[in-house]
């Protein structure tokens, strides 16, 4: 009995419906949630509010999700869900370029959305008092992708294709090319090369142009 309450907590936390509860049901509420967090901050969202925009009751609130922390982790982890399903499995069968383009995409597609900027904002000026805001913002977005290119360089370099001598230093590598100016900018509410999707076309190709061309003289 103890390991099933344990499991449903663990569905919970990772942004699943509780049993019982409708996807619809589930879906305003994160969507509630985004919009009371980023109105009030971390600190200043109360779960009545969010019960409230909801539509839906204190009980039923606390049915799904017992904090914010797990609602935070829930709303994060479903918008990273919706970049990973586009970009699909980075099997090792795929052409490096190719794959490597694709991801790029997507992932500069996502991280430059006004929304998944408010949140990256709100993590950073919450995360001294809320440290498990950092760490799940991270581990359900950017470090999810940098442990997916991971597992997809080091079976690239176990096939022969490629010679990555450590594959988790060059995924950090690839996503510091592809994210890090623009998202530093789009945090700092600044003008940046991700903002138009011709913009973020032409950053994506010359990003994994440049990655590729280091993989190439074997300086990854």
């Amino acid at each position: 009995m103890a390991g099933l309450k344990k499991s449903s907590a663990a569905l919970s936390k990772r942004g699943r419906p509780p049993a019982g509860q409708s996807e619809d049901r589930n879906t305003r509420i994160l969507d509630a949630a985004t919009e009371v967090f980023l109105e009030a901050g971390f600190s200043g969202a109360t779960m009545t509010a969010i019960a409230k925009r909801a539509g839906c009751s204190l009980e039923t609130l606390y049915t799904a999700y017992s904090n914010k922390a797990e609602m935070f982790a829930a709303l994060t982890t479903r918008r990273s869900a919706g970049l990973f399903e586009a970009v699909g499995p980075l099997r090792a069968d795929r052409d490096l370029r190719e794959a490597l383009l694709r991801f790029a995409t997507e992932v500069l597609a996502l991280m430059m959305r006004p929304e998944v900027s408010e949140l990256h904002r709100l993590v950073i000026g919450e995360s001294r008092s809320f440290p498990e805001l950092g760490e799940t913002f991270w581990a359900e977005g950017p470090g999810q992708g940098s442990h997916i290119l991971t597992r997809y360089f080091a079976a690239k370099h176990a096939e022969g294709a490629c010679s990555i001598k450590n594959p988790a230093r060059a995924a950090e590598v690839f996503m510091g090319l592809v994210l890090g100016v623009a998202t530093m900018r789009s945090t700092l509410g600044l003008k940046t090369i991700g903002h138009s999707k011709r913009q973020q076309t032409a950053w994506t190709e010359y990003s994994v142009n440049l990655f590729v061309t280091l993989l190439e003289q074997g300086l990854l």
